[in-house]
């Protein structure tokens, strides 16, 4: 068991690290000329149901191509524990929280634009979303932009 969350450990400490210090800084804007990040993060309350399909489709068939056409930061299937959720209002989710999320980065909204269209466009996308187990299996999805500083 010790060696197991240390492995755990080791593997969380390099993902982070690769995703923290392979990104460029970017600073606040006025305030110099390094480029600014456009973060697009997307949540998806799958269908729990048809999840376990769900899910095998999209680690095996669609993350791998959309690593190699987009600059992905992270994907996070399901979930490990009950989410907390906190404040002087919080919201009620009656579907729960994403049991899918993923980010991308982008350099500005317009080359997202732009390598979205053609990508989601090809015939690659095409075959491999003809493969996709239930395409009426989102209930919902939630897609924002934010930027880094």
């Amino acid at each position: 068991m010790k060696n197991n969350l240390q492995t755990i450990f080791i593997l969380f400490v390099m993902l982070y690290s690769s995703a923290v210090f392979s990104t460029e800084y970017s600073a606040p804007e006025g305030t110099g000329s390094l480029k600014k990040n456009v973060y697009e993060i997307r949540n998806y309350h799958y269908d729990p149901a048809k999840f376990d399909a769900f899910s095998k489709w999209f680690i095996n068939d669609a993350a791998p191509f959309l690593k190699v056409n987009f600059d992905v930061v992270g994907i996070w299937i399901g979930a490990v524990d009950t989410p907390v959720i906190a404040g002087t209002d919080p919201m009620k989710l009656s579907l729960g929280s994403a049991n899918a999320t993923w980010i991308i980065r982008w350099e500005s909204l317009e080359e997202r634009k732009r390598i979205h269209e053609a990508v989601f466009g090809s015939e690659e996308w095409y075959k491999i979303w003809a493969n996709h187990p239930d395409t009426d299996g989102y209930l919902q999805v939630e897609v924002r932009f934010a930027s880094r500083y």
